[in-house]
């Protein structure tokens, strides 16, 4: 865009006639534009006049400058521009929902980006951004949970367990001790938060269904950590719902959690505080699996 092409724009704006205007690529169109001396200015003009909306200034002039940020802090013109749509009213475009986006959002790197997504108040689907912090394959965003959990102030009981079962299942949960006490901090906060043990999971949304066959969150405590039901957070009385395990597949449980001691002595607690578990079935998938010694240490109690 040439600065004859800008006088145009300038014209076509105080004219509110914007026919004259070329239709170059949104990308070249809005990025060349900024670097005018007025272009923040003439960038929400054409917003105002409804030639482009938040979602494309955020995605081709802000998303992009993330690896220019300094100390995490936006420079420039960018910063000109965020200020600029934060004394803006939304116009409905600029949603970060239960999506792709979400989780392409949700890594410790674009934490730059959820703050300017809340200091320009667009529309974020809070509960899908915590239930995916955790989701990823290798990075293990702490930076973008604790500021989700401290930013906002509620968030759904099926976040919360979705949340807290991606972090109990999560592989390796001991790759050392400092990510195991961290993996356990979050944990710890999901629970004074208010994860409930007994929330089950379906198949939507998406990141609930990450979990479904666990049955429920206590069925993930159960599966992959069981010495945690006996963390302080979980109340010494607590008995799990029949909800959250009466459809548990337990050779899936012995099998995927690799049935131990620490499973043994969470059931046969649980069974000496009246839960009315099934121990004849798990007794049956033990021995099927190799597991007799274990299998013969069972509680008698059966429902």
């Amino acid at each position: 865009m040439q600065h004859a092409d800008i006088e145009v724009i300038k014209q076509a704006i105080s004219e509110s006639d914007f026919s004259s205007v070329s239709k170059q690529p949104l990308d070249e169109y809005l990025t060349t534009l900024l670097e005018d001396e007025s272009g923040v200015e003439l960038i929400i003009a054409l917003r105002n006049h409804k030639q482009v909306n938040d979602e494309e200034i955020f995605q081709q002039l802000i998303f992009p400058m993330l690896i220019n940020l300094q100390d995490g802090e936006w420079q420039g013109k960018t910063a000109q521009l965020l200020n600029a749509l934060a004394n803006t009213s939304r116009d409905g475009s600029l949603i970060l929902a239960d999506s792709e986006d979400i989780w392409r959002y949700a890594n410790d790197y674009s934490l730059p980006v959820i703050k300017a997504l809340i200091q320009i108040n667009a529309d974020i689907d809070h509960n899908a951004l915590l239930a995916t912090t955790f989701s990823g394959d290798h990075d293990v965003e702490y930076r973008l949970f604790d500021f989700i959990i401290e930013h906002f102030a509620e968030f759904s009981p099926a976040a919360l367990a979705a949340t807290c079962a991606t972090v109990v299942s999560r592989e390796p949960f001991t790759a050392d001790e400092e990510t195991e006490q961290q993996d356990q901090r979050v944990i710890v906060t999901l629970l004074m938060h208010g994860a409930n043990l007994d929330t089950c999971f379906t198949d939507r949304p998406v990141w609930s269904g990450w979990h479904t066959d666990c049955i429920s969150l206590f069925g993930a405590f159960l599966i992959h950590r069981p010495e945690l039901l006996s963390l302080p957070q979980v109340d010494k009385s607590y008995i799990p719902s029949p909800d959250a395990w009466e459809n548990m597949d337990w050779d899936f449980l012995v099998c995927e959690g690799e049935f131990n001691h620490n499973h043994l002595a969470a059931i046969n607690a649980l069974i000496s505080k009246g839960t009315q578990l099934p121990v004849n079935e798990i007794r049956i998938a033990l021995i099927n699996n190799g597991l007799s010694e274990l299998a013969s240490a069972l509680s008698s109690s059966d429902n």
